[in-house]
């Protein structure tokens, strides 16, 4: 009799076990999120959701910690060691509760300084010595927890892939070869090897999602294969004023020539482009793949300057590449960023805006923000920023993102400042104008904007 009571009471804690072993599966399982495309549309190309149809608005923040140390500062949010899972929940919460529908995040290629701090510190690319291919599983682990819990709050992530793994195996790529290109900025697009290591960068990426789990691809809104890309006329080629040079497409350009100086920085920028994207939809053919930009007006000294052949080169530091020429790309969006104190319309123009056909691909904004010097006081900033978001979302832009949500290192101010002062005012739950006359404002009637 009294085994028959143990072996009942065995049972019965059996039973308990498995139920939640799983429940607990249950509330940790992927659930594919609708998959958000882009579609052309009059006046402006849109993005929408494949299930429903309707239009999509990615409105949010990155997310972005830093880790500083000595005076020195670089990307942390997945570091091992450093990855706070709570504080990621904790954001994604609010997010999720806020209305936002998007969070930007960098899957960091890492830095000398951090692998030679102590103690050390590894991003995507780890130990320098790394001969192959394979990416620090210990990073890409804490990136893939993000994603899933991103995925179990509904909100799409843009995933920012700039330049690549700083180890020996991708460097020795990206330094071999075109000798008429040098420096690191400009050989990231025009040299063969640093596209080759891209296109290997990408491909394990998005490999290591499906090896994980297949159903979290859809909580990737986009692959941002880079960080404003842009060229540098300090560094050849561009640093030359004369004279024939090769890049990585196996094309010639004359440096005397600003149509030709133009055409060397835009055909290198869709042989890149369409090779990343090729890459990506090789392994998820629904993915959307973008990179953002920076406009000449952000450009120092360089408004007025598009188009012109990154000429004169008295001023150096970066030059934008042109919209017009993601346009022409396989890209499926276009990132552009902006910043309080900058005018939106003349940023826009500085850029040809203008001139753009603007139903062929969404644009959207990346980045927006406030410098702490310009608005001092937080109430101020909150302000400006929702003024700013509103006159980006007015302009035909999709959607817009703040820079950042809680770095409070930071020369910006977040979107958790003083308990969340700058959240409250931008939040979409928190916005009567989620109410809003329709556009066609002789139909006098009130239309949601819908997925905002």
């Amino acid at each position: 009799m009294e085994m028959t009571k143990q072996a009942s009471k065995l049972s019965i804690t059996t039973w308990m076990v498995v139920i939640l072993c799983v429940f607990t599966c249950m509330c940790n399982a992927v659930v594919p999120l609708p998959r958000i495309k882009a579609r052309s549309a009059s006046p402006y190309a849109q993005f929408y959701n494949t299930q429903t149809g309707t239009s999509f608005h990615p409105i949010g923040s990155s997310y972005v910690q830093l880790y500083r140390a000595g005076g020195r500062g670089s990307h942390s949010t997945f570091i091992p060691g450093l990855y706070d899972a709570k504080a990621a929940e904790k954001a994604l919460t609010i997010m999720q509760q806020s209305g936002y529908t998007i969070v930007r995040i960098w899957c960091f290629e890492g830095h000398k300084w951090l692998r030679e701090s102590n103690p050390a510190f590894y991003s995507v690319e780890g130990p320098y010595s790394t001969s192959g291919p394979e990416l620090y599983q210990p990073y890409i682990d804490n990136l893939l927890d993000f994603l899933t819990r991103a995925n179990r709050h509904n909100i799409y992530v843009q995933i920012v892939l700039d330049a690549t793994p700083k180890n020996s195996f991708y460097d020795n790529l990206v330094n071999t070869g075109d000798s008429d290109v040098t420096g690191e900025v400009n050989r990231e697009y025009m040299t063969a090897g640093a596209v080759k290591a891209k296109e290997i960068y990408l491909k394990e990426i998005v490999q290591s999602i499906i090896n994980y789990d297949p159903n979290l691809l859809s909580t990737i809104f986009g692959y941002e294969v880079r960080n404003e890309i842009r060229s540098v006329s300090d560094e050849g080629p561009f640093n030359k004023d004369s004279g024939w040079v090769l890049t990585g497409n196996n094309k010639k350009y004359d440096m005397g020539s600003a149509i030709s100086r133009q055409a060397c920085q835009d055909d290198n920028i869709k042989n890149w482009a369409n090779k990343c994207v090729a890459v990506v939809k090789e392994k998820d053919p629904d993915a959307m793949v973008c990179c953002s930009i920076f406009s000449f007006y952000c450009a120092s000294q360089k408004y007025g300057l598009a188009g012109k052949g990154l000429l004169p080169l008295n001023l150096p530091g970066s030059w934008p590449v042109l919209p017009s020429t993601l346009l022409q790309t396989d890209f499926d969006y276009i990132d552009m960023h902006s910043y309080i104190p900058e005018d939106w319309d003349v940023t826009l123009e500085s850029s040809q805006w203008s001139s753009l056909d603007k139903t062929l691909k969404p644009f959207m904004c990346g980045e927006f923000g406030a410098l702490r010097t310009v608005y001092p006081d937080v109430f101020a900033a909150a302000d400006a920023l929702y003024n700013y978001r509103k006159i980006i979302l007015d302009s035909g832009f999709q959607g817009a993102l703040l820079f950042t949500w809680d770095t409070y290192v930071h020369t910006r101010w977040t979107a958790m400042e003083d308990g969340g002062v700058v959240n409250e005012r931008l939040s979409p739950k928190n916005e009567w104008l989620n109410w809003q006359v329709d556009k066609n404002w002789y139909l006098q009637f009130w239309a949601l904007r819908e997925n905002y």
